[in-house]
């Protein structure tokens, strides 16, 4: 996952080089999101977001003692707890995500900060259970 939104490079671009945080910055958490297909360089978090009965996003929490996330090392990061996307208990399947994105909001439109395709696309169906095992989600900066 390497990409982002128009949005998000301005925002990391305004921070680095005139001290303006982003809406995001001081967030206690992040959040996780499924996608049918890619973001886009306009898009928001409901961009193509995958919508089912028992879908949400997932709350990361972002702080150095039990962050989701390893230390980053060599322009990457990992995911070092189970990420679970809620069960699928109704819904117009199948259901194919094939991008992950993370963001600022827990629902609805907002800032996505990074996103990237899935390295194979996840088909869902009633009660399928979503998820990324550790290290499988991997946050890369080059």
């Amino acid at each position: 996952m390497a990409s982002k939104t128009t949005q998000s490079a301005n925002d990391v671009l305004n921070y680095m080089a005139r001290n303006a945080p982003p809406s995001w910055d001081g967030a206690t958490f992040l959040y996780a999101s499924l996608h049918t297909g890619a973001v886009g360089l306009g898009g928001d978090q409901t961009t193509n977001e995958v919508a089912y009965t028992g879908y949400g996003r997932i709350a990361l929490a972002r702080n150095n003692i039990t962050g989701e996330f390893t230390v980053a090392s060599g322009g990457s990061a990992s995911n070092q707890n189970l990420l679970q996307f809620g069960n699928a208990t109704a819904g117009a399947f199948p259901i194919t995500a094939t991008h992950v994105a993370i963001g600022e909001n827990p629902s609805g439109a907002g800032t996505v900060i990074a996103t990237g395709a899935l390295v194979s696309n996840t088909v869902l169906n009633l009660n399928s259970n979503p998820q990324f095992p550790i290290g499988n989600l991997i946050w890369q900066e080059q």
